[in-house]
């Protein structure tokens, strides 16, 4: 098998809150990407140095595993001035797998996402907004059960447990009152 002469950097980060690839998954995707590929490198990103050394290599691809670091460290990840790193490759128009920010801004706000669908006029299940701790009366659920519920500002699965199924109102009550 002949593997394709393109050098892809694997990015991921050594700072557990920044990196949405663990090192086993990192590892897995080493090895398959280089029996297809010549050049397959892990790159750690941590700060800004870090991705400017990315950038000035200028691979053929990035495979991203994660998604910004903070422009401030000591703020980590509530930094409001984040610098996403989806960003900065499309600015060097280096080609990335994963997400935009806008993407991933989504993902943190379920509400704006289920909106940005259905002004596409794309089909997408009903849904409602329940705040946490937010008394509600089952006559104002206009959902059938049973029901998934998730945090409108988390992603890649957290804040879902066993309990995310609700099949009665008192399942759903018990679950927005964790």
């Amino acid at each position: 098998m002949v593997k394709n002469n393109k050098r892809i950097e694997i990015v991921r980060s050594t700072v557990k809150s920044l990196s949405s690839m663990s090192q086993e998954s990192c590892a897995s995707i080493l090895a398959v990407l280089s029996r297809n590929f010549t050049q397959v490198s892990v790159r750690v990103i941590n700060n800004m140095a870090d991705l400017e050394a990315l950038v000035a290599s200028s691979p053929d691809l990035v495979f991203l595993g994660m998604k910004f670091i903070p422009s401030n460290p000591e703020l980590g990840l509530a930094d409001h001035n984040k610098i996403w790193i989806s960003d900065v490759l499309d600015t060097y128009e280096i080609p990335y797998t994963g997400s935009t920010k806008m993407a991933h801004e989504l993902e943190y706000n379920k509400p704006q996402a289920k909106q940005r669908v259905l002004d596409a006029n794309l089909k997408t299940s009903a849904f409602c907004v329940i705040e946490q701790n937010q008394s509600l009366d089952i006559r104002d659920l206009s959902l059938d059960f049973p029901l998934f519920i998730k945090p409108t500002n988390r992603g890649g699965g957290l804040g879902i447990d066993s309990d995310s199924v609700v099949h009665s109102y008192e399942q759903l009550d018990s679950k927005l009152t964790q």
